[in-house]
């Protein structure tokens, strides 16, 4: 057993995995874990990475992260969806946890490439480049815009891209090449949609460079290739979420590069042209940003005047500080270092957070702390400004804002729970760090409290010390009280943990849904303390899949009736067992497939 976190250990037990991971998914990994399925398991780079032999030739990749309570970040190359870890994962932690001994420890693959002649990294580069074609336009992409980002933005009209349009055209077209000649098939919208949005990914160090030209010739030659395509891809929705980032991606570019009256008009037309295209699709909408930008430019005379700090009467429709146009002039005048104008601006709308956000960057600490407190009340604004005040050395301050920021979330809004979460886990490990027991187990009850989290509830405990049964025992009785259909299987496993079977069992026979595997979980928890619920849920749960002769689904009844057998042997009630399951066997005798199950439960 691996207890304390170093770079190079596992900080989990074979009772945190157990509550970690998805049941089923425990059970098969242990078996592939036993099976020896696990293969080259090494520490390289701060990263945990192995190869798991599964059903197909090629074994599974899994990469792991960990922190201090637990896995902080899991990844297996297995096409596993449900919720929790898949199995190979599991598998390669058992390993870790038994056997730390059979982990090798590797040099980071930066180091060996560090280490190498330019004539041995031009020979590998050369090997890549001829067995991956894809890699090579990304990397002649990424060429062009280290040329890009290393020369200064230009100054005058006569404006010319600093890196190759058609380079990022062809890019597009080969991403939805499988649209031509009746290739598509559906689900391939998806696949599309990421191969463009990592596209439109390259475009950002363009405008974080502040070289708008060069984004917007980028961007024009992706919306030349792709919304000839992009009715296709509408039947998914995948082409009304791309063109608004793209809409919002042409607005800032637009606004960087601070083109002429009569370029930003002809702009305007390209970007009616498609809008109207658009139009009958309903995927319109995310242009209208780049429109508008298009439209007003710079130049608009009440913008200026609030950039200004003068008093001017809102524009209705500008009026609202979610407009994403007035966020990304916001943006833009944060990396141009004008402050001042952003700060008249963000005032003029009443974005509290960013005049916070304003005045710390210029310093002015109190003045900030002091909107923070009165005006901020968004977890996610309260959690950065905190942030940011702890980079500058400022704890004191940084942990009065995020405390603050406790108190604001409204848990009937269901939008706020992540920030309100994200805030509540920050404060308690920073103010733990900094000697603030109170505010720390304040902060880690909060978060917990937020979504029950086992990773959360875990870490109370050393932060409660003596006071712990106390504390549990206000935890249990507020998790109690919470609605039935939030969290349910969260809630499930801190009962099954702390032996409280009966609360366990009453969610589990709720209406809400639950995953089959949670409540066998429960099942298997309750078959000494609630074997009749155990029977009757059992039985039940085959039955409906057996009477529907569900065939493909034979298996996972005898699953459930392996349940109820032992639910029957641990009561005592092996006679009953044995008079149902021969009923049960005379009942479906002309279902060939489930009959040969059935028996092996004899």
């Amino acid at each position: 057993m691996i207890g304390t976190h170093t770079e190079h250990t596992c900080p989990l037990t074979h009772e945190t995995l157990r509550r970690w991971a998805n049941p089923e998914s425990f059970f098969r990994g242990k078996r592939y874990y036993r099976d020896h399925a696990v293969l080259d398991v090494s520490w390289q780079g701060g990263q945990l990475t192995a190869l798991v032999q599964g059903s197909r030739p090629d074994p599974y990749a899994v990469q792991l992260r960990f922190g201090p309570y637990g896995v902080s970040e899991a990844c297996c190359s297995c096409p596993y969806h449900t919720p929790g870890q898949c199995k190979h994962i599991v598998a390669v932690l058992l390993t870790c946890i038994d056997h730390p001994e059979s982990i090798s420890h590797r040099r980071s693959l930066v180091d060996v490439l560090q280490g190498l002649t330019l004539d041995r990294h031009l020979q590998l580069w050369n090997t890549l480049l001829e067995e991956e074609p894809a890699l090579a336009r990304k990397l002649e992409m990424l060429l062009a815009q280290e040329i890009s980002v290393a020369v200064p933005p230009l100054t005058t009209s006569a404006h010319q891209p600093k890196i190759d349009p058609s380079l990022f055209r062809r890019e597009a077209m080969a991403i939805t090449a499988s649209l031509h000649g009746g290739r598509y098939d559906y689900g391939m919208g998806g696949v599309i949609y990421d191969g463009l949005q990592g596209l439109l990914n390259r475009i950002q160090p363009l405008l974080d460079a502040d070289d708008g030209f060069s984004a917007l010739a980028a961007l024009r030659a992706i919306m030349d290739a792709y919304t000839y395509e992009w009715v296709e891809l509408d039947e998914e929705g995948d082409s009304t979420v791309l063109y608004g980032d793209m809409g919002e991606m042409i607005a800032e570019a637009l606004l960087r590069a601070g083109l002429p009256v009569q370029e930003r008009k002809e702009w305007l037309e390209a970007l009616r042209h498609w809008h109207d295209d658009l139009a009958d699709y309903g995927a319109e909408e995310g242009l209208d940003v780049a429109i508008q930008a298009a439209t007003e430019g710079w130049e608009d005379a009440e913008l200026q005047a609030a950039m200004r700090g003068e008093p001017v009467e809102p524009n209705q429709e500008e009026d609202d500080p979610k407009n994403p146009l007035l966020r990304i002039r916001l943006q833009i005048l944060e990396s141009r270092g004008r402050h001042a104008e952003r700060l008249n601006l963000a005032r003029f709308y009443g974005m509290h957070g960013e005049v916070a956000k304003t005045l710390l960057d210029i310093g002015r600490k109190e003045e900030a702390e002091s909107v923070a407190l009165a005006q901020v009340t968004a977890p996610v604004e309260l959690h950065a400004l905190a942030r940011q005040l702890y980079g500058q050395g400022d704890v004191a301050r940084a942990l009065r804002i995020a405390e603050h920021g406790l108190c604001q979330t409204n848990m009937e809004d269901l939008r706020q729970l992540p920030g309100r979460l994200e805030l509540a886990r920050w404060l308690r490990d920073t103010a733990q760090s900094a000697g603030n027991a109170t505010l720390a187990l304040r902060a880690a009850e909060v978060a917990f409290n937020t979504d029950y989290e086992m990773v959360d509830y875990l870490a109370i405990e050393p932060l409660a010390g003596s006071g712990w049964p106390v504390i549990r025992d206000g935890l249990l009785e507020q998790m109690a009280q919470e609605r039935a259909w939030l969290s349910t299987d969260k809630r499930i496993a801190i009962y099954l943990r702390e032996g409280l079977v009966g609360q366990a069992v009453r969610l589990a026979d709720g209406k809400h849904y639950l995953q089959a595997s949670v409540v066998r979980e429960v099942m298997r928890a309750a078959m000494g303390s609630h074997p009749d619920w155990v029977i009757r849920r059992s039985r039940a749960e085959a039955d409906a899949i057996m009477d529907a002769g569900k065939s493909g689904l034979y298996a996972v009844a005898v699953e459930w009736l392996a349940l109820t057998k032992a639910a029957c042997l641990q009561a005592g009630r092996q006679s009953e067992w044995k008079e149902w399951l021969a009923a049960t066997l005379q009942k479906h005798a002309r279902k060939y497939a489930l009959k040969p199950l059935l028996e092996k439960l004899k």
